[in-house]
């Protein structure tokens, strides 16, 4: 700026030389020449030369001051408009946010501004003319005159942090520099130019928000739930939960990565919507369930809240996502209960008189068979009527396993017959081989052997009809101990775990869910309540039941059920080993139930055998015909009766009045599954 008003200077000089040296010349020339044409008297031409000259000077100094006058008022100007500038510059730099200051080569300051004056605490006056090493220690006072000279020397910009520690208070600050060389108008290195702000706070902010976004992850992390962010469909963020719940070890793999991917395709156009309205309406959306699909392609159900949000500028939805597949497995189970238990009313409104009618049938088809010679040609037909109450009582002891009255009569007992005998027996006459696998050291367990039988014969011939063109039905059965949550909704303990591998056709995916419901069945004779009745006694065994398949590749039930280890070694005698009286002759029994038929049968069958029978139709009346009959010096020796009669006292109340009277009474129970315990526990009464 100096170098061009001092050449502006210089050429206006040189304009008003030039004007006065063209002026002087051109009057001198043409004034003499003129005169000299017109006046011939010497003595004239010189007075007149003395006036010539007298106007000369006065109109060359008129012209010189008017140029002058005029550069003059020009300078003026230019010194006035230059004085603003710097006014203007000096009160922005002074009204600067920021330290301004400006150093010699030496390191001593010459100028500096307001901010700077603050910051320091001290006037300009009392600033300038000192060094660095006046108001900072001598380490960073040191730092500081390095810098500059690196400034210098580089004749460049430089940018530095660095920590600012006052000799007088000990306050701390941190401070962003920039220093710049300056020179002059001939290039000479006059110091050095700063520029500092005080970061101090920024800084401490930025750290604050460093360690609020540390806690925040530290509790993203700890969060029981998947959370997930994700802009313009593509995954940015993922808690650890949210890794493993989509199969995946690291977070870190699933940034970038399509979010829909891991939505089941049968969800993707519903969650998309999902996605679009929370995007168009800037808020939540509910909680909902749907389907995941894992890395593996293994489906997970969930429930799923989002809310949209913006992140770093970006529309963004933040994903919560809880895995739900035990709850539903509850809910399922729930209502697979539900469905055992309206099951269990009907069969238990049936039950009792369906049982009394076939009782009196089957009894009187006995007695016919023992009437009639053994050669007799009516005993064919009798043993088909037979088979066929047989079959019916099947049927009926698979809805009794639903009812509440059909709780395991349990008895501590040994597996390995019970399954070598009943998977045998199922087998047989088919084109099915079998191969049985069983732990020698197979612990015991307290189980009602009747209902065990039921259940493994119902897997064996299912496994038999899904193998028509033979095959191999593989049974397993060992030891195995249960963490918590291992195998829901069992507690953790011991168990025997049995399972039933054939290599069939398999159960369609969608079937697996449906197959223990009541009556449903694929087959075209089947009723439907096989499975049923064998998931609602594995249930009462206080046991679970799982299922997998594939189609063409066969089907695997795991049967899991409490085991008593602690009873090893301590197994009752088998049945056949235990003596028996084959001899009634002569005995007298008391005979007690409300249906006429029973009665009747009891006493025919009872007589039949050599017995003395009389019967009643109640509690009451049977506790008077045992007081009777006792003070007559006829104690009964044995007393059947009925542990439920509808309107009247049953067996059960019977039974403690009549043991009142005589503590060595001999009570047998009579009965159907009913709600009462005392089929299960009959000792304890």
């Amino acid at each position: 700026m100096k170098n061009e008003t001092a050449r502006k200077d210089r050429m206006a000089a040189l304009r008003i030389v030039a004007v006065y040296g063209i002026i002087g010349g051109l009057w001198i020339l043409f004034s003499d020449t003129v005169l000299g044409w017109i006046i011939h008297d010497p003595s004239l031409m010189t007075r007149i030369a003395i006036y010539k000259g007298l106007l000369f000077i006065l109109v060359t100094a008129v012209l010189l001051y008017h140029l002058i006058a005029r550069h003059v008022l020009r300078l003026t100007q230019a010194n006035r408009s230059i004085s603003a500038s710097e006014g203007r510059l000096r009160t922005l730099v002074h009204t600067l946010p920021d330290l301004v200051w400006l150093k010699d080569r030496d390191g001593v300051y010459l100028s500096c501004n307001q901010m700077f004056e603050r910051f320091f605490g001290a006037k300009e006056a009392d600033i300038v003319g000192k060094t660095d090493y006046d108001f900072v220690d001598k380490e960073l006072a040191d730092f500081f005159v390095e810098h500059d000279r690196k400034a210098m020397a580089a004749g460049k910009s430089s940018t530095n942090e660095e920590w600012i520690t006052f000799t007088d208070d000990g306050r701390r600050a941190l401070m962003e520099t920039i220093k710049t060389p300056m020179y002059d108008d001939r290039g000479g290195l006059i110091g050095v130019l700063g520029i500092g702000r005080d970061i101090t706070e920024r800084k401490r902010t930025e750290e604050d928000l460093r360690a609020s976004e540390a806690r925040y992850r530290g509790l993203v992390e700890l969060f029981p739930e998947a959370i997930y962010i994700h802009t313009s469909g593509k995954l940015v963020f993922a808690n650890s939960h949210g890794a493993r719940l989509v199969g995946v070890e690291c977070p870190d793999d699933l940034y970038g990565r399509e979010a829909l991917d891991f939505v089941h395709p049968d969800y993707r156009e519903f969650v998309t919507r999902r996605i679009n309205s929370a995007y168009e309406q800037g808020r939540s959306n509910p909680p909902v369930e749907q389907v995941f699909l894992r890395a593996d392609g293994v489906p997970v159900q969930v429930e799923v809240s989002s809310n949209a949000f913006s992140y770093h500028g970006e529309k963004a939805l933040q994903i919560v996502a809880r895995d739900i597949s035990e709850r539903k497995k509850r809910q399922e189970e729930l209502v697979k209960a539900q469905k055992l238990e309206s099951l269990g009313v009907l069969a238990g409104g049936i039950a009792h008189d369906f049982n009394n009618l076939l009782t009196g049938i089957m009894g009187n088809l006995s007695l016919m068979r023992e009437e009639l010679p053994t050669d007799h040609p009516l005993q064919e037909r009798l043993s088909r009527c037979e088979k066929a109450i047989d079959q019916t009582t099947g049927l009926t002891c698979q809805l009794l396993t639903f009812s509440r009255g059909g709780e395991p009569v349990k008895k501590l007992l040994d597996l390995r017959p019970v399954l070598r005998d009943t998977i045998s027996f199922a087998l047989r006459g088919s084109n099915v081989a079998l191969e049985l696998a069983m732990a020698d050291d197979l612990w015991p367990l307290e189980a009602d052997e009747g209902q065990l039988c039921q259940v493994f014969n119902n897997l064996i011939i299912n496994a038999g009809q899904a193998m028509p063109n033979g095959g191999i039905v593989r049974v397993e059965a060992g030891n195995c101990r249960l963490s918590p949550a291992e195998v829901p909704p069992l507690a953790p303990g011991d168990y025997l775990l049995i399972s039933v591998i054939d290599q069939g056709t398999g159960i369609f995916p969608e079937y697996l869910d449906k197959i223990f419901d009541p009556y449903f069945t694929t087959k075209e004779s089947g009723s439907g309540l096989g499975l049923t009745a064998l998931y609602s006694i594995v249930r009462k065994h206080q046991g679970q039941v799982l299922v997998s398949s594939r189609i063409g590749d066969g089907t695997t039930f795991r049967i899991y059920l409490p085991a008593s280890p602690e009873k090893e070694g301590v197994l009752p005698a088998p049945l056949d080993e235990i003596p028996l009286s084959a001899s009634f002759t002569g005995a007298f029994i008391l005979v007690m139930d409300d249906e006429p038929p029973i009665r009747e049968l009891s006493e025919e069958m009872l007589r039949l055998i050599g017995c003395r029978v009389e019967s009643c139709s109640g509690g009451e009346e049977l506790v008077d015909l045992y007081r009777q009959k006792t003070r007559e010096g006829s104690r009964p020796d044995a007393v059947i009766m009925d542990l439920t009669i509808p309107g009247k006292m049953g067996g059960l109340e019977a039974a403690q009045r009549i043991l009142e009277l005589d503590r060595e009474a001999r009570l047998i129970v009579s009965s159907g599954y009913s709600n009462d315990p005392v089929m299960a526990n009959y000792q304890a009464y």
